[in-house]
């Protein structure tokens, strides 16, 4: 069923409410999602238009009612589609926007990619109840190996910004000796690379005992969608 006020009819199916469906097979108008499944079982109908037969390139002397159907469900179709990719972006830049907005007030600068950008696509930090739930991404170099946990590579976990860095750690390092350096993302434009920032500034510290909760760590920072964290043991 198409969804959108059908003007000056009533529903085809109680006759009493004003219909806002209209079927796109056999065009019965209806007004509520009740009235269109009862149209549904009593007709028999599925509600959708046959799917066109793909055809190629079609001279213009070969233009047909077929055709021509066939190329306006294409574009039909093709609407609906980016319709519902614009609505489904409308609701995530609204969520992000208000993440961001939320970060500000609890004193984080959270910057922001693209939402077709794979760190923004990896980000699944939100609010809940009042409380940032981060996205963390650990990065273990291979002095970071040990006995329980001997991957090396980037991992991603949850972590409320009420715990603490030790009770966030990836399982398999809990209880080991290592040092964390938080990444500070540095927000650049286009006309200004970081390529002369020392390492010193795009690190900072994480002093053992990690009890410090991420809410006290990123205070005053400017996180890139997530903090990213660098694991490396001490010897």
């Amino acid at each position: 069923m198409e969804d959108g006020e059908v003007e000056g009819s009533l529903c085809d199916g109680c006759q009493k409410e004003r219909a806002k469906y209209r079927c796109p097979l056999c065009l019965t108008s209806s007004c509520s999602v009740g009235c269109v499944r009862r149209h549904k079982a009593v007709s028999g109908c599925a509600g959708l238009k046959p799917t066109p037969k793909v055809v190629g390139y079609v001279p213009f002397s070969g233009l047909n009612q077929e055709v021509l159907e066939a190329d306006d469900q294409l574009l039909s179709d093709a609407s609906v589609t980016v319709s519902r990719l614009q609505e489904k972006k409308d609701t995530t830049d609204g969520r992000r926007k208000f993440l961001q907005s939320y970060c500000r007030r609890q004193g984080i600068i959270l910057a922001l990619m693209p939402s077709e950008m794979t760190r923004a696509k990896l980000n699944k930090t939100k609010v809940i109840s009042n409380v940032i739930e981060w996205t963390i991404e650990w990065i273990l170099t291979k002095e970071a190996v040990t006995q329980n946990f001997k991957e090396i590579g980037r991992f991603y976990t949850q972590a409320s910004e009420r715990s603490t860095v030790d009770e966030s750690l990836p399982t398999g390092l809990h209880g080991k000796p290592h040092s964390c350096h938080l990444r500070l993302e540095i927000e650049h434009s286009t006309n200004r690379s970081t390529d002369n920032i020392s390492q010193e500034r795009r690190l900072w510290p994480i002093y053992t005992p990690l009890v410090s909760t991420w809410q006290q760590l990123l205070q005053h920072r400017t996180i890139l969608e997530y903090p990213t964290v660098i694991v490396t043991l001490i010897e």
